[in-house]
């Protein structure tokens, strides 16, 4: 019971970090959302959190596998892509703050951030590297129970970079037809004077 609570903790984290990730794109195609794009940073410290304290219980709940074998060189395929994604996000996490945007500049500030869409495919890998037996039998029947957490975490991270994509033809579709345009965006609430540039 206690490592069904982990691994959807796990997939919890993917959740929160899909969001965070969304918010920016759903900014592009609305203008409702505009004003709480600042809590796309809180999404994503929170799922970044959520995927650190399951890193921390995978060591608590097995030691051997997960912090004594690594350190000696021996990583499994799902631990190597782990960890490169945990890297990323602490990464992301270590600039994700106005200090950081104005020291980088806001421009290469983005592109940083934007690495975070490659999370989506070494969680989705790892996931099914661990639980593809799972999702195979519930799709087999469908109707005997839920999902497993991560099959669903993996599909949402799908769209999530289905979504992100759909604005590549979009922006060469408007700036074909000089429809674009820029707006700016506060990036946070407490920092008003924090602006970035974003297309519409």
């Amino acid at each position: 019971m206690f490592s069904n609570f982990v691994f959807a903790l796990c997939s919890t984290a993917m959740v929160m970090i899909a969001v965070s990730f969304m918010f920016g794109t759903f900014t592009f195609y609305t203008d409702f959302l505009d004003s709480k794009l600042s809590y796309r940073k809180y999404f994503g410290l929170i799922g970044y959190w959520y995927a650190v304290g399951y890193v921390l219980l995978l060591m608590l709940i097995d030691p051997q596998n997960f912090f004594f074998r690594p350190l000696t060189g021996d990583i499994s395929r799902d631990q190597l892509l782990g960890l490169t994604a945990m890297l990323i996000l602490t990464f992301m996490m270590s600039i994700s703050y106005d200090a950081a945007m104005v020291k980088i500049g806001p421009k290469l500030w983005r592109s940083c951030l934007r690495l975070g869409y490659l999370v989506y495919p070494l969680f989705i890998s790892r996931a099914y590297i661990l639980d593809n037996q799972a999702w195979f039998a519930w799709l087999a029947d469908p109707y005997g129970s839920l999902p497993p957490p991560s099959l669903v975490a993996s599909c949402i991270g799908v769209l999530v970079i289905l979504f992100r994509l759909s604005v590549l033809p979009v922006k060469f579709t408007r700036k074909l037809f000089g429809t674009y345009k820029s707006k700016a965006i506060i990036t946070h609430i407490d920092h008003p004077q924090a602006t970035r540039e974003v297309e519409s």
